[in-house]
């Protein structure tokens, strides 16, 4: 599910959009890393922030940002034995076709694996 970019004003929205960065999935997650950074240069240009206190938060996102771009790039490499219904069924719910357990003809995930996936993640939580 799409969620919109937050608005980062200040060094403490930044901060916390990176403590809650889970919200977000994928690509998304990506361009919330990358909206910090953007955020934190635009914060040090007004002299909002000094340089040291960039440097810090800066040493702790450009760490997810490269762990997540290799996430991503690694997730896509991957083909996965399923449907085009399931994979949609699975984005828009936020599940990693690599969790579900295909059941369909030669093991492929089908729509209902994926729903089956998501009701057994969400009931444990």
């Amino acid at each position: 599910m799409y969620q919109p970019i937050p608005d980062m004003r200040t060094e403490e929205h930044i901060l916390k959009v990176m403590r809650g960065i889970k919200a977000w999935r994928g690509a998304q997650r990506i361009a919330v890393l990358k909206a910090c950074d953007r955020a934190l240069a635009m914060l040090r240009a007004r002299n909002s922030i000094t340089p040291s206190r960039v440097a810090v938060i800066r040493g702790r996102l450009l760490p997810m940002l490269k762990l997540e771009e290799e996430t991503l790039a690694s997730a896509q490499k991957r083909e996965f034995n399923a449907t085009d219904a399931a994979k949609r069924h699975a984005e828009a719910l936020g599940v990693d076709l690599a969790d579900v357990n295909g059941t369909g003809k030669g093991g492929k995930v089908t729509s209902r694996d994926v729903e089956a996936t998501y009701r057994h993640v969400s009931s444990s939580k």
